[in-house]
């Protein structure tokens, strides 16, 4: 067997995740595989992916049998210690699927997943580097197997690799061990952010009664400024959600092969949204006339791209009251998306600034309302992208805030070959 290694190039757990299923399914084909992550506090485990089964057929397991494990907390079961964390080398597990589920699924269904899908082994190894179990890999053939060993070097750099990840992650977000803190931080930052838009939404609805024969202008701009509060109250919301998500990797990417094409068309559909929102506000998308369009692919989960595009949309908007240009260039095989604004640009320590936790940005007398999550939000989804979020800009004299992301042909080379990946510089 040749020697598996992870990629450098791997920046997130859940890409180590990722690559761990697809590598585990190149050696056994048919197999069927299922991370989880586990959470000793709680005493449960949380399943990340399950690979090997086409959606449709999940979504017919869904129906029939009731059941999804896909995002499923479980609470560890008696065999959990021994089996599916703290394992250094695979371990054949012996006994039904009914027991391997610690009985948290009906037996009935236990047996039909086994008789539907022809299990005929369950293999168990854990996540786990000095003794730090962070989750464990169960590997369901459809043959006896007796090469699988020959895969735990590979799972123990895997599981370095997850470990380091994990510290990095707590350091660069300055996570002390107290779980609550994270919570109390967005708490102590929100109470305002909430509390400005929804103030402005009750006043407006309390005076509405007497604009009930104002003329309709007057009635116009009262609605304006409902809805405007509305939509601000929301995002503040999504980003607070969002931010709790990725930053206990709650989140679910559903990644997907795409065009640039159908990209821009999705970036158009968010432009025209948002114009509509601010009518006297200019938003153009710029297209480079070199870019090969029809046979460039990419691999991304569209809705949280899409979220990156929006929320740059709106913090341009928010920092300039010029014109606000998107567009769409190719960089050695990488699309380079960026967002151009002519507003009032920053600094070199704001530029390293704002891209953590709870950031702002304030000129003189000035604070520009906001939670400072959403680009945060954005740089952790472009990293989970094997791409970067890049920065240009000076005060005063606007800013350009770029978000690269590899052509499926990179992706697929760096996953399966472990090349490095080119990424914004």
């Amino acid at each position: 067997m040749t020697e598996i290694h992870i990629p450098d190039c791997l920046h997130t757990t859940a890409q180590v995740y990722d690559h761990i299923s697809d590598t585990i399914r190149a050696f056994i084909p048919k197999s069927i595989v299922i991370i989880s992550q586990l959470d000793e506090k709680l005493n449960r485990s949380y399943v990340y992916n399950l690979t090997g089964l086409n959606m449709g057929l999940v979504n017919k397991l869904n129906a029939i049998l009731g059941i999804n494990p896909i995002g499923k907390t479980f609470h560890n079961v008696p065999d959990g210690d021994r089996f599916y964390f703290n394992l250094r080398e695979f371990h054949k597990y012996n006994k039904s699927l009914y027991h391997f589920a610690g009985g948290q699924v009906p037996e009935w269904v236990c047996k039909s997943i086994e008789t539907l899908f022809n299990i005929r082994e369950i293999w168990c190894i854990g996540i786990n580097h000095h003794n730090k179990p962070a989750g464990s890999v169960m590997v369901f053939t459809r043959h006896a197997v007796d090469n699988i060993h020959e895969l735990e070097p590979y799972i123990h750099e895997a599981s370095e690799r997850i470990h380091r990840l994990i510290d990095q992650n707590h350091a660069l977000l300055n996570i002390p061990s107290h779980p609550n803190e994270f919570t109390q931080a967005i708490l102590r930052n929100i109470s305002h952010e909430i509390r400005t838009p929804l103030n402005g939404i009750l006043g407006m609805l309390e005076i509405s009664d007497a604009y009930a024969s104002a003329d309709t202008e007057q009635r116009q701009e009262l609605i304006s400024s409902i809805w405007t509060n509305a939509r601000t109250l929301t995002r503040t919301i999504e980003n607070m959600v969002m931010a709790s998500e990725l930053e206990t990797n709650a989140i679910r990417f559903n990644f997907a092969i795409t065009t640039i094409n159908q990209l821009i068309d999705r970036a158009l559909t968010i432009l025209n949204r948002i114009q509509r929102t601010v009518p006297n506000r200019n938003i153009t998308l710029n297209i480079a006339h070199e870019m090969p369009i029809a046979k460039s692919e990419l691999y991304l989960d569209k809705i949280r791209i899409d979220y990156v595009i929006e929320e740059l949309l709106l913090n341009a908007l928010k920092f300039s009251d010029e014109e606000i240009r998107i567009s769409f260039a190719t960089e050695n095989d990488i699309l380079v998306v960026s967002v151009i604004d002519s507003g009032i640009g920053m600094t070199e320590p704001e530029k390293k600034l704002v891209l953590k936790h709870f950031s702002k940005i304030h000129q003189e007398d000035k604070i520009y309302r906001g939670i400072g999550l959403g680009l945060t939000n954005a740089n952790d989804i472009i990293n989970r992208h094997m791409g970067n979020i890049r920065i240009d800009s000076t005060p005063g004299s606007g800013t350009t805030v770029s978000f690269c992301l590899p052509l499926y042909r990179n992706v697929r080379q760096q996953l399966h070959l472990g090349d490095n990946l080119p990424l914004c510089n």
